[in-house]
C-alpha cells in the first residue's frame, strides 16, 4: 500500500520569518560568545600551568667517559667522590667542571661576557 503525499505550501508572514532571523542570529552571537570565553580560559589554564624558568643549577665537577660511550660528560656531581663512585669501572676519569669554576661559586656572569683587552 503505497500513499502519495503531496506537499503543501503554508504561507509564511515576513514577521514569522524576521523573528525567526532575528532569533537566530542572537542563537549565533550567543555561540559565538561562549566559545570566546571558552577559549579564553583555555588560553588561561596553559599560561597557569606552564613551567617557570628556573636558573642554571652548576656542579663542580663532571665525569668524562672514554671509548664505549663516545666522549659524554655529565656535570651534575657535587663532589669528587661521588663523581668518582661513578666513574669507577666505566672507564671515565673525573674533571672539574670549567662552568662552575667561573659560574658556580657565584663568579661574575657580566665580567665573564666582556671582552678582556689586551
Amino acid at each position: 500500500m503505497t500513499t502519495n503525499a503531496t506537499a503543501v505550501a503554508v504561507p509564511v508572514q515576513k514577521a514569522d520569518l524576521d523573528s525567526r532571523t532575528q532569533d537566530a542570529c542572537i542563537r549565533v552571537r550567543d555561540v559565538n560568545r561562549i566559545r570566546a570565553a571558552l577559549c579564553a580560559a583555555s588560553v588561561a589554564i596553559a599560561a597557569a600551568q606552564a613551567p617557570l624558568a628556573r636558573a642554571e643549577v652548576y656542579r663542580p665537577w663532571c665525569v668524562q667517559y672514554l671509548g664505549g660511550y663516545s666522549g659524554g660528560t655529565s656535570c651534575t656531581f657535587h663532589s669528587f667522590e661521588q663523581c668518582m663512585e661513578t666513574a669507577r669501572g666505566n672507564g671515565a676519569t673525573c674533571v672539574q667542571n670549567p662552568w662552575y669554576l667561573r659560574y658556580g661559586r657565584g663568579g661574575d656572569a657580566a665580567e665573564a661576557r666582556r671582552p678582556r683587552r689586551r
